[in-house]
Order: C-alpha cells, then sequence, then structure tokens
C-alpha cells in the first residue's frame, strides 16, 4: 500500500445516445489538502476510462474503498477498478455492496437473495465473499427482522448522518458537467467554523477540447460522481469468479 497524499477522485460519464461502446467513464484526480482555508485552482490527473459504462440521474455511483473504486453503473452492475493499475473486476448482477476491512486487511462482497419481493415476510439471505482467501461465498445466517433496503443512507436513532472529510468538511459538486463552458468547482463546507472553500478544477468544465476529445456532446448531459480520500495501491485482484 502506497503512502503518498490521499487524493479526490472525479469520473465524469459522457451521455451519447448511439452505440454502447461510445460511452465513456472517465476517471480523473488531483491532490489535495484537507481543511487548506483558502480557494485554489487546480489540474486533474486523467487515469483511466471504462468503455461501454455509463450514469444516471437515478443510478451510479463511485466509492473508494483503500486504493480501490467500488462503481455501480446505470445498469447496476458493481465492478472494482484500481486506477493505479487499471485493472477492472466486474462483479456479478447479485452483488450489491463492495466494502474494506481494515482489521484482517481485506476486501469484501455482499451478495442477497432479494425473493423478499415475492414476499414481503422473508428474511434477505445474505452471502459475503472475501476477497483472495479462497473459501469462496460464506453465508450468514438471516437477520432478526425481515427489511428491505430503500436508501444507501447513514440512518442512526432517526438522524441521517453525511459523509465528512478528516478535516470535518461536508463536500460538494454539481452532479451534472454545464452544457455549457464555465469553471468546474468543487466545494468544502466546515460545520464548525462555517467557512466554505472551493477548487476550481482547470481543463473540465472550461475546455471546449477537452469535450471534444472525450465524447462529451454539445448540449448532452454529462453525470458526475466524486470519491475523496482516495489512496494509490498496487492490489491486484484475481477474478473470483473465473
Amino acid at each position: 500500500m502506497s503512502a503518498k497524499q490521499s487524493r479526490f477522485i472525479v469520473s465524469l460519464c459522457n451521455i451519447v445516445f448511439g452505440e454502447p461502446e461510445e460511452k465513456l467513464l472517465l476517471f480523473f484526480s488531483f491532490s489535495h489538502n484537507e481543511g487548506d482555508e483558502s480557494s485554489s485552482s487546480l489540474v486533474p490527473n486523467f487515469d483511466m476510462a471504462l468503455p461501454a459504462v455509463s450514469f444516471s440521474f437515478y443510478s451510479g455511483s463511485c466509492a473508494s474503498l483503500h486504493g480501490i473504486l467500488a462503481v455501480e453503473t446505470e445498469a447496476g452492475q458493481l465492478m472494482m477498478c484500481n486506477p493505479s493499475t487499471e485493472q477492472v473486476v466486474k462483479l456479478t448482477s447479485d452483488c450489491i455492496f463492495v466494502g474494506y476491512d481494515p482489521i484482517d486487511d481485506q476486501y469484501k462482497v455482499l451478495s442477497w437473495d432479494n425473493n423478499i419481493w415475492e414476499d414481503p415476510n422473508a428474511h434477505l439471505k445474505h452471502k459475503v465473499l472475501t476477497l483472495g482467501d479462497g473459501q469462496g461465498w460464506r453465508h450468514i445466517k438471516d437477520t432478526t427482522l425481515p427489511y428491505r433496503a430503500i436508501s444507501p443512507n447513514v440512518c442512526i436513532n432517526g438522524f441521517l448522518y453525511y459523509g465528512t472529510n478528516r478535516a470535518g468538511e461536508i463536500i460538494m459538486a454539481p452532479s451534472l458537467l454545464s452544457v455549457n463552458l464555465q469553471p468546474f468547482y468543487i466545494f468544502y463546507y466546515n460545520v464548525e467554523t462555517k467557512n466554505i472553500r472551493r477548487v476550481r478544477l482547470l481543463g473540465i468544465g472550461d475546455s471546449e477540447e477537452f469535450r471534444r476529445s472525450y465524447g462529451f456532446e454539445e448540449h448532452a448531459k454529462a453525470f458526475v460522481n466524486i470519491a475523496h480520500q482516495h489512496v494509490e495501491s498496487i492490489a491486484f485482484f484475481k477474478d473470483p469468479f473465473i
């Protein structure tokens, strides 16, 4: 595992209506200092691209897990990507979450049998796959009460909790790239000091050459997802489904 400074990942999807292979999911990254009071301008690095992958308003996400990106596509496909090695592992359709266990230094995949849509009183059947241990799927005992997963938000005792960085800042970014050429900003809000700072990413929203080079069609939507506190890793996975 690398000890380098954490990086901020910005993923952009060019929404095109031609052949599926024309769609691209692009990953860019930049180094950032958490808690810096000043605004700044940075030029992000291009890391990798995934062909025939897209986001939408209603689905699609990108999360950083100890050097690995867990990407969920518009079609609900879950995959693991490593921008440092450009390795991509596509998970099966019944896989719904990827997580990292810092105690045992392991990546784990969660799957469930969602037959509750046929029987509302049924219990979800959970399975966990630990990548790299060669043990296959491990079945988890039924939950104590039937439930349905409605939202990925974290709710504890009736309160919604929002993710922050180590400096205690809430991070906000556009969900869509503007159809017009204009600066692309990421905002940081400190809930204690109530200070707001912004980072402008140069060469993305304000560059006609960028849009033309990566297939962002004029007046077409381009969906954005972000992942902060990403660290580089040379981890390589053997595909568990081969």
